[in-house]
């Protein structure tokens, strides 16, 4: 602050004397308005910050969970909004699971998403917030099948793992 002031009341006691107590405080307050400026972005967020969208969302960390896993289930709520175009379908999951990680198709009533295990973070826990999501938005006609595949780079005679499960009427179908 003492750079703000004229040359030469820069040298009197008293001025130097104030700027040395205040100096500290205004440090300070500029260091937790940085703090808050940096929340206010989803991508750059704190768990604080995170906690604010969440609590403007109206939705619940779970424990254990990664500040991906809560990123991507706000992103998942703030874009929600009934699917009923594949298109805007693929644009949500873009959102979620980036543009490589998602293939979808419809045949007759049935949703076929598919998900790269291996691209989404902390996958276990975003399969289930993606699945808990399209059935609270999908149409009430629509059967909604997830499958969730990994590929490691392993020997030949072991290539891929598949998992899934078949949801109707918000119940567990089928598990494959």
């Amino acid at each position: 602050m003492l750079d703000y002031l004229p040359p030469m009341l820069r040298q009197v006691l008293d001025f130097q004397q104030i700027n040395a107590a205040s100096e500290p405080e205004i440090r300070l307050a500029w260091q937790a308005l940085g703090r808050v400026l940096g929340r206010r972005f989803l991508a750059e967020a704190d768990g604080a910050g995170l906690s604010v969208w969440e609590r403007e969302l109206g939705l619940f960390p779970k424990a254990g969970d990664s500040l991906a896993v809560r990123r991507a289930r706000i992103k998942a709520a703030w874009m929600r909004k009934p699917p009923y175009t594949l298109r805007w379908l693929r644009g949500w999951l873009d959102g979620i699971c980036g543009a490589e990680g998602h293939s979808e198709a419809v045949d007759g009533y049935t949703l076929n998403v598919q998900l790269d295990y291996d691209l989404l973070p902390e996958p276990n826990k975003l399969v289930q917030e993606i699945l808990a999501l399209l059935l609270s938005i999908r149409p009430a006609n629509l059967l909604v099948q997830i499958e969730a595949q990994a590929t490691a780079d392993l020997p030949a005679y072991a290539g891929a793992a598949v998992c899934g499960l078949a949801i109707e009427d918000g119940a567990v179908a089928e598990i494959f």
